[in-house]
């Protein structure tokens, strides 16, 4: 792993520290920044951070990798004096100054761990002991932990009288059972069957017999006629057929004269189409 020290040629970079994530800082043009080459899939790039952003781990780093620092450093010959004498400084002491460290100085050590925050002995052996005593009171009064007595049931900012809680305590009355109301035809009541089933048993009036039809004459299907007894008479298979249409309406004019049809060509002869002609009269 290569590692190169350089001043920022651009303001474009993210430092890589955690605190700088947080907030979204970049590195500023013209700061000092250390970058570590790293390969991801088929692309290689650095990854910069601050100077003041390193971290012990990372000097420690640094040393495994170059043996003669700082010269053997990529870009360190191209610092300034007092830029060179920053960076090798901190390269013996194996971190950056408490000065100017932009990280947690508790941390600034190879090594340090952040402490974890925990509970005194006393405070743990407390809390226990309130528990335990809290836990034996509910199962004296037969009540979880959650529930509190009416009596003591006050509630900070609330205006409830004495009266209202005793209604609270009583206990509640049977309330009405409210029927609900089902889907589809309600069913019907005693009375209506018992009117049914009198009205099935009642005799039935017989049933008045059908006259009967003349000679020829077939019974049709469906509703019968009002008065069967009117029969049409049979029609005569000789008469001629009805048109079908509306019939023609008959002349009542006498005064209209209609055109006699032309004769019959003689001799065979065929009778042209269309419109005869009309004779000149001399």
């Amino acid at each position: 792993m290569s590692y190169r020290i350089e001043l920022a040629s651009s303001a474009r970079a993210a430092c890589r520290s955690a605190w700088c994530k947080t907030t979204g800082e970049k590195i500023q043009k013209g700061e000092l920044r250390l970058g570590v080459f790293v390969t991801v899939g088929e692309h290689q790039a650095y990854q910069w951070r601050h100077w003041n952003c390193v971290t012990p781990q990372v000097m420690e780093n640094i040393k495994k990798s170059l043996d003669n620092l700082p010269d053997d450093l990529d870009g360190y010959s191209e610092l300034d004096a007092d830029k060179q004498q920053e960076v090798a400084k901190a390269l013996e002491d194996g971190h950056i100054s408490d000065d100017v460290y932009k990280g947690d100085v508790s941390l600034n050590r190879l090594g340090a761990k952040k402490p974890r925050a925990s509970k005194t002995k006393k405070e743990g052996k407390a809390e226990k002991q309130e528990t335990a005593k809290e836990e034996a009171a509910d199962e004296e009064t037969g009540k979880e932990k959650s529930e509190k007595p009416v009596a003591a049931a006050t509630v900070a900012g609330s205006k409830r009288s004495a009266e209202a809680l005793a209604d609270e305590a009583k206990p509640e009355a049977d309330e009405p059972t409210i029927v609900k109301r089902g889907r589809g035809r309600p069913k019907k009541e005693e009375g209506s069957t018992t009117a049914k089933t009198e009205k099935a048993n009642k005799p039935s009036a017989p049933k008045e017999s059908k006259p009967p039809l003349p000679d020829g004459v077939k019974r049709g299907r469906g509703r019968p006629r009002k008065n069967p007894e009117v029969v049409s008479p049979p029609k005569d298979p000789g008469a001629p057929k009805r048109g079908r249409g509306r019939p023609r309406k008959e002349d009542s004019d006498p005064t209209k004269v209609t055109k006699p049809k032309p004769p019959a060509p003689a001799n065979g002869e065929k009778r042209s189409r269309g419109r005869p002609r009309k004779v000149q009269e001399e």
